[in-house]
């Protein structure tokens, strides 16, 4: 797969959270994240209702349905995923309804990968779209059906210029799984089970796609 120039990988957890539990003390304590990377958090919100922060490499938000824990550097991809798996090992009461495995790309251009070669592959030439005066593909989003499980959700992609790069192409997916049915949801074991089992598929269900989409122009 061609590599991004920027890349960042998070995971999206929906439920029922307690923000203030999680206190960059609570990860050093609980032997996931090193002291002297929790000591130096930068805090930006911390109350009842939500708790946002960045410690090192980690961007961390809780809500009280919500959880995002991002990371734009690829060395922490992997412990990303471990961090989830810890903590909700740990608080394994905790309901979890929804999980996101997601990825934002940026590649920069070259001679054989730039965005109207993207454009001129994904735009609709037969449709109505493309007979208006000079139209251009700005965005699109696509969703399809995961081949590799049958677990319910979607797995989600937009692809678009990039903002950073001129002429370069920006991808983003979402990997999105739902526990169901939702009223019956007790700890977070189920979540747990799919983030174990579906790592490594997801992401190579996504790369399979961004080679198909850049590399054959």
């Amino acid at each position: 797969m061609i590599k991004p120039e920027l890349s960042s990988h998070s995971i999206v957890l929906v439920g029922k959270f307690a923000p203030s539990i999680f206190h960059p003390s609570w990860f050093a304590n609980a032997g996931l994240i090193r002291k002297n990377q929790t000591d130096a958090a930068k805090i930006a919100i911390f109350s009842y209702e939500i708790v946002k922060y960045t410690i090192e490499w980690l961007d961390f938000t809780a809500q009280l349905n919500r959880i995002i824990m991002t990371t734009s550097q690829e060395a922490y991809f992997e412990p990303l995923r471990d961090l989830a798996l810890g903590t909700f090992t740990i608080l394994d009461q905790t309901p979890i309804q929804m999980l996101g495995i997601n990825y934002q790309m940026h590649f920069t251009a070259s001679s054989t990968l730039h965005w109207d070669e993207i454009e001129s592959k994904l735009h609709p030439s037969q449709s109505e779209v493309a007979r208006l005066p000079a139209s251009r593909l700005e965005s699109i989003r696509l969703s399809s059906v995961r081949p590799y499980d049958t677990h319910p959700g979607v797995f989600n992609f937009v692809v678009e210029p990039s903002v950073r790069f001129p002429e370069g192409v920006f991808i983003s997916s979402n990997d999105h799984y739902e526990v169901k049915p939702f009223d019956d949801t007790i700890g977070s074991h189920k979540v747990l089970d799919l983030i174990e089992s579906e790592w490594q598929n997801s992401k190579t269900f996504l790369s399979e796609y961004i080679s198909r989409l850049l590399e054959n122009n």
